[in-house]
């Protein structure tokens, strides 16, 4: 079945659409290595997307033609920034405050991102902790270890403890004050 062309699609199907497979991006040419391609998504959330990629800091979507809001990269009570490496042990063990995904922009309501190390080995950031709308309906996507190679002075903060404990030794910002950010910490369910 032929795709149409995405300018013929109006801004609310394009969610709906499906993304062009591997078998169907080879159809009809028998022998042709299949090669996974990546799903488009609606353009509305294209400028959001060139906002999200140019920031120095970790973005969240706030309302419709209003800048992204900076959220904190997470910060060991050392002092020192959490390695991209450690972030999934950090992420379960403290309320790392998530960004909030382009999904609002359609919906109206806060989707909050989620944070994820794909297991896939079609992924392209197969085993790198990464930061994604929580239902894959919008192109918010971070690869945490290319964004911090590329801003290692972004803000971060201490994150309190999931156990309702906040660690209070000296950090360059602490939640509370960091950016306005309000940490509203429940366990997270179904941890990738």
């Amino acid at each position: 079945m032929p795709v149409p062309p995405l300018s013929s699609l109006s801004p609310l199907s394009a969610l709906s659409s499906s993304p062009v497979t591997p078998a169907m991006s080879n159809a009809g040419t028998p022998n042709t290595p299949q090669t996974p391609s990546r799903k488009v998504y609606n353009p509305i959330f294209k400028e959001l997307k060139r906002s999200l990629c140019n920031a120095t800091f970790i973005g969240s979507f706030v309302g419709k033609g209003l800048p992204l809001k900076p959220v904190p990269y997470p910060e060991e009570p050392s002092g020192e920034r959490v390695a991209v490496r450690d972030l999934s042990t950090y992420h379960q063990r403290r309320c790392w405050d998530m960004p909030m995904c382009f999904c609002g922009l359609l919906t109206g309501r806060d989707h909050p991102a989620r944070f994820c190390v794909p297991k896939s080995l079609q992924s392209p950031n197969y085993g790198r902790p990464s930061i994604m709308c929580s239902t894959a309906s919008c192109s918010y996507w971070i690869d945490l270890e290319k964004f911090i190679l590329a801003n290692p002075n972004t803000p971060r903060c201490i994150y309190p403890l999931r156990n309702g404990k906040y660690n209070h030794h000296k950090s360059s910002t602490s939640p509370d004050d960091a950016f306005s950010t309000t940490l509203d910490c429940k366990p997270t369910v179904g941890l990738t």
